[in-house]
């Protein structure tokens, strides 16, 4: 397993790969128009069913466990279990690399750890993992595949949320999986089901037990979704490519802040002139007097919330606060009246929401904290209510292991390529897989203009197979047992 060999290997693999899981819920004629495949979908299952099949007409072992996530395995000599992997559910619109770069690694190191095997068994055995529902788009909450089959469970609610007006609960049961998993605290992985439809004929292996105790390590391969890498590369004279290894995984808490004001006249209605600082002249005030604008109480809102983002980034402080919309929700809009808006009124009432992200659970709080009573300041000035939503939070890992840094560190010199250890924006399967206490680690390679969660997303092919050959590489150690990991 050289690396020329997986070079030559991984070029035409991906090519195969990406040739047949890019006519698969995609939108129009093009890869360029984009991709749909929600959670618990007819598409998400035939991508799914697809990479299996790839998988079991190279000799591996595949399945489904309880919820749908799919599973492939090669049996090794011991007990421990290596394991990756990713997911293939989009966001609307979406792209073709998001999770599925992650997947078709995992599918094409298996295949060649299935080839070493049949010459040398492997010391630990290989498992691949292609989890539903990573994606918060649908049904409002991420990591669902993974937290079904490592925790925590979800609370009951989240059967009756609703997505493309079907339910969370009729979602899975449709696809022939149990919803009960994502709420009963009992791992999917404890069942084995077949392939979906035609491919039934694939039987899962019944002497193998995927037990979460004997997974030793978990590795995601990912694009980057923003533009470091990238930049990186070309702000080098060689042009170089630059692998991220993941140090950490931001954790984000999603706040809507709902503004209350009056309707007014607005050319009845005198302005006020709000400088927040008190003055004994009637040039200067410290509150309104006239009008309750919630436009403009949303627009300091978002400036104060911006500032206060900015202290913390000028201490050195690992945070990420984004204003991910303002009265963008139509269903919302409806239900309180936005549309009551118009040129000629004062406006009573808006909303602003906020993706707050950092690897430090302290730090995001304690952020959010000095949000609230900026908030309360703001109440006063502008006459208004604001009243704080959580839309939802996940937790941060602070810490990625440092032995599978260091194995993927030492993998990149070897191969040529230049490794950034550095924290990892976007939300993952593996902080889910890390959180249950199993050794986690990832590898992001660098995607076009930093494009993702869009539907022009696309890859530099030598900067994914460059990332490809570091995760390959990386397992084939670990399957061999030629190197240790520490919890």
């Amino acid at each position: 397993m050289t690396t020329t060999a997986l070079e030559e290997i991984y070029i035409s693999g991906l090519e195969s790969v990406f040739s047949g899981l890019s006519k698969i819920g995609k939108l129009g004629d093009k890869p360029e128009d984009g991709y749909d495949r929600p959670a618990w979908s007819h598409e998400e299952t035939k991508a799914i069913d697809y990479i299996l099949d790839y998988a079991k007409r190279n000799g591996i072992d595949v399945w489904y466990d309880g919820l749908g996530n799919g599973i492939l395995w090669i049996q090794g000599k011991t007990n421990k279990i290596v394991a990756g992997g990713s997911h293939l559910d989009t966001v609307p619109e979406g792209g073709l690399y998001d999770g599925g770069l992650g997947v078709a690694a995992t599918l094409l190191t298996g295949i060649e750890l299935k080839k070493i095997s049949e010459e040398k068994p492997l010391e630990r055995s290989f498992c691949g993992f292609i989890f539903r529902g990573e994606e918060g788009s649908s049904f409002g909450s991420p990591y669902k595949g993974s937290r079904g089959a490592f925790g925590p469970p979800f609370e009951k609610e989240i059967l009756e949320r609703e997505y493309n007006g079907i339910k969370l609960r009729d979602a899975v049961g449709l696809q022939s999986f149990n919803y009960e998993y994502l709420v009963n605290g009992v791992s999917s992985l404890s069942e084995k089901r077949r392939l979906y439809e035609g491919l039934a004929k694939y039987e899962p292996p019944e002497d193998v037990q995927l037990d979460i105790n004997n997974i030793y390590s978990f590795l995601e391969l990912h694009i980057e979704q923003a533009k470091l890498l990238e930049q990186m590369k070309l702000d080098s004279e060689k042009k170089k490519i630059f692998l991220g290894l993941g140090t950490s995984i931001r954790g984000a808490r999603r706040l809507r802040f709902i503004v209350r004001g009056h309707w007014d006249h607005s050319g009845g209605t005198p302005n006020d002139r709000i400088s927040g600082e008190w003055d004994n002249s009637d040039k200067k005030q410290k509150r309104a007097k006239y009008r309750s604008d919630a436009n403009l109480a949303i627009s300091y809102l978002n400036v104060a919330i911006n500032e206060i983002k900015n202290k913390y980034t000028d201490q050195g402080k690992d945070l990420v606060a984004t204003p991910s919309g303002i009265n963008s929700d139509k269903e919302l809009n409806e239900a309180l009246g936005v549309y009551k808006s118009a040129l000629n009124k004062v406006c009573a009432i808006g909303y602003t929401s906020w993706d707050i992200r950092s690897n430090s659970k302290s730090i995001r709080e304690k952020f959010v904290e000095e949000v609230k009573d900026k908030i309360s300041e703001l109440q006063k000035e502008h006459n208004v209510s604001i009243e704080i939503e959580n839309l939802g939070s996940s937790e941060p890992v602070e810490k990625l292991n440092y032995d599978l840094i260091n194995l993927n560190k030492k993998t990149c010199e070897k191969l040529g390529y230049v490794p950034v250890e550095m924290p990892v924006g976007a939300g993952h399967d593996t902080a889910v897989v890390a959180k249950s206490g199993i050794p986690s680690g990832m590898i992001l390679t660098s995607c076009v203009g930093g494009k993702s969660h869009r539907k022009d997303e696309k890859i530099y092919l030598e900067d994914a197979l460059a990332g490809v050959n570091v995760y390959a590489n990386s397992m084939l150690r670990l399957v061999m047992a030629e190197t240790a990991v520490t919890r």
